[in-house]
């Protein structure tokens, strides 16, 4: 399925604009190259490596790098600009779940 033609210049427009920006620091979480953020990994049972939500689970510390002009590669920060590209919220019940 191909992207209709006013959401790919509305995507052209957002690269245009994105890479006009100073890079000096993420949007979202304000790190630099000089104070990288660290994305914090764990190993799991089979030894495979997964994202560590708490510093003590974290087994490995690696220091972010840029994902996109003026946004790092640090998962919130990719999970926040995939929301903003998108023009989503997600909502969800008062049983926590999800709304559609």
């Amino acid at each position: 399925m191909s992207a209709a033609p006013h959401l790919l210049l509305e995507v052209e427009q957002d690269n245009d604009r994105l890479v006009s920006e100073p890079l000096d620091q993420c949007r979202f979480c304000h790190c630099t190259e000089e104070t990288a953020c660290m994305i914090l990994f764990r190993e799991d049972e089979r030894g495979h490596f997964r994202l560590a939500r708490r510093i003590e689970d974290a087994v490995i510390a690696t220091p972010c790098s840029w994902y996109a002009p003026g946004v790092c590669n640090a998962p919130e920060c990719v999970e926040k600009l995939l929301l903003e590209f998108r023009g989503k919220v997600m909502l969800f019940d008062a049983r926590g779940k999800r709304a559609l």
